[in-house]
């Protein structure tokens, strides 16, 4: 990077969204327990889309791998496009998807949703069973937060996560947000700097277990 991450100021965590286990209808697994079994007893067999190495799919996916103690090969694409167009034609049988965009497919059974990587069941989606439900501790979530130029005094940044904090819960925000997958979060600038660095020392061990470079 040509900028140091942790000079900026950090300001207010926005929104969170989940994503989930995608498995084309091949897939002989109608579960998450069904899948880990098969997965060990053909170890290689299976392969798993992402949109490139290093990218939220791909960690999400070898943290999957590391929990649940199986080996699934991995098929990195160009973008989210091209790998959802293969896992939609069965050129590929699984991928960890964003919610919002991969719902259409989900309601019509051209893919099936084996699981939600958030902590417990999302309550828009009642019947997919949350990965923390087989594999304890599985939390992955993709989010968005507001941070500062370096330097930004305290009193500014508390005023901003504030207002950001209040605009998010507002109902007819908090519903527009659920339409798309997400959760309205907000945060103080303190609770966003703590949330940061597990985030950065709980990926960096992914990365170091996976061994994934960056291209």
């Amino acid at each position: 990077l040509t900028y140091e991450p942790d000079a900026f100021t950090p300001v207010s965590l926005v929104v969170i969204a989940y994503s989930a286990l995608l498995a084309h209808p091949k897939v002989p697994a109608n579960d998450l327990r069904q899948l880990i079994e098969y997965a060990k007893s053909n170890p290689d067999k299976m392969n798993y889309a992402s949109q490139g190495i290093g990218t939220a799919a791909h960690l999400t996916a070898e943290l999957f791998k590391s929990m649940a103690g199986v080996r699934i090969g991995h098929v990195p694409y160009r973008g989210s496009g091209p790998a959802l167009t293969d896992l939609v034609g069965g050129h590929v049988d699984l991928m960890f998807g964003e919610l919002a965009p991969e719902h259409p497919y989900i309601q019509a059974g051209t893919l099936r949703a084996l699981a939600v990587s958030s902590d417990k069941r999302i309550p828009s989606m009642p019947n997919i069973p949350a990965v923390a439900e087989t594999l304890p501790g599985f939390v992955v979530t993709s989010w968005w937060a507001i941070v500062a130029p370096p330097g930004t005094p305290k009193t500014i940044a508390d005023k901003l996560s504030e207002a950001i904090s209040a605009i998010v819960k507002q109902p007819d925000v908090a519903t527009r947000l659920s339409e798309m997958g997400m959760i309205g979060a907000g945060s103080s600038s303190g609770e966003l700097a703590i949330f940061i660095r597990q985030e950065a020392e709980r990926w960096g061990n992914v990365i170091r277990i996976s061994g994934a470079k960056a291209e």
